[in-house]
């Protein structure tokens, strides 16, 4: 069994196959970086971390939650998200963020 069958089976069995929604329009390069990053999630680890944090309702699954194109954000808005992030780190507060897709690395300030 190869890579992607792998990364299907797993995604099929956490119910996350929408992470391949546009895998046919990536580069072969990119795809084999997508199915490397899925291959390398530990779902098992995930999954017990939100529900020891009761994160995870009686549905028993993580779902896709709206999200924003860091692209399209203004420089206002930018500037906003991160005064909240800080704020709730200072708070003792913490989020997680998983993506799919091509990695990029940019700080913002």
């Amino acid at each position: 069994m190869g890579n992607y069958e792998k990364a299907i089976q797993t995604l099929e069995k956490y119910d996350q196959k929408h992470l391949l929604t546009n895998y046919e329009n990536l580069s072969e390069t990119n795809k084999k970086e997508l199915i490397n990053q899925i291959l390398s999630v530990d779902f098992d680890l995930v999954t017990n971390l939100f529900k020891s944090r009761d994160i995870i309702k009686e549905s028993g699954t993580i779902e896709p939650i709206q999200y924003v194109d860091k692209a399209k954000i203004s420089e206002e808005d930018k500037l906003r998200y991160i005064e909240i992030g800080t704020n709730q780190i200072k708070s003792g507060k913490l989020a997680v963020l998983t993506m799919a897709g091509r990695t990029r690395y940019q700080a913002w300030p």
